[in-house]
Order: structure tokens, then sequence, then C-alpha cells
């Protein structure tokens, strides 16, 4: 951690909101649909409770089945455009001195909280 804000404090002279736009016409890149399969957290989620809704949805046969299906991207959907529109937005609004003084804030954080696990685990340890 205190590597980490270390890097973000030597960052901060750079930092900028200002990018390139993508350059790849392909909305949904293989990278992105083979990280999301990689991720744990997504492979407990449809062990568990999406499971769980399917069993339930499966109940009233393929109609139920394609409802939930249907829901369920279609609230991925939304989610993933109201978080593309905020970023997209977000870089007309934060100025990039707002962003590197954020981004400075955050670091002073993360050294505050590095600095208090280590100090506690030099005193679990004495």
């Amino acid at each position: 951690m205190i590597w980490m804000a270390l890097g973000m404090f030597r960052s901060l002279p750079g930092l900028t909101l200002a990018g390139e736009p993508m350059k790849s016409g392909n909305p949904l890149p293989l990278t992105g649909a083979l990280l999301s399969l990689a991720n744990p957290y997504w492979i407990i989620w449809w062990a568990t409770i999406g499971l769980g809704y399917v069993l339930i949805s499966g109940k009233l046969g393929l109609p139920g089945i394609l409802a939930f299906f249907i829901g369920h991207i279609l609230a991925d959907l939304t989610w993933y455009a109201f978080v593309s529109l905020a970023v997209h937005k977000g870089r007309d609004i934060l100025p990039d001195r707002v962003y590197r003084g954020l981004i400075a804030v955050c670091a002073v954080f993360l050294l505050g909280y590095a600095g208090y696990l280590l100090y506690n685990g030099i005193q679990y340890l004495i």
C-alpha cells in the first residue's frame, strides 16, 4: 500500500482525464468477457444466488427462464450504460486540477492506512 501511495504521488503531475477515444470498433472485447468469466465473485454469484434465481424462474418453465434472462441482461445493460455516461460526462465536469487533488487525497489516506496497519502489525508482534 505504501508503494501504491508513492506511485500515486509520483503520477500526479501527469494525470489527466483527457484521453484518447477507443480505437477498437468492437464494444465488447474478448478480453473483457474473459476477465468477467475469470472473476471468482462472478462464479460464486452464479453458483449461489444466480442458480437460485434460475431454479425459481425454472418453475414457470421456459417463459420464466427467458423472463429472468432478459430482465438480468436489461439490468446489466442499464447499469453499465449509467456508468458509461457518468464516466463520459465526468470528464467534462471534473477539471484535471480537482482530479489530481482527489487522487492526492486518496494517496494520503492509503499511506495513512498502510502506516496504521504497519504500526498495529508491529505492536502485535511485540
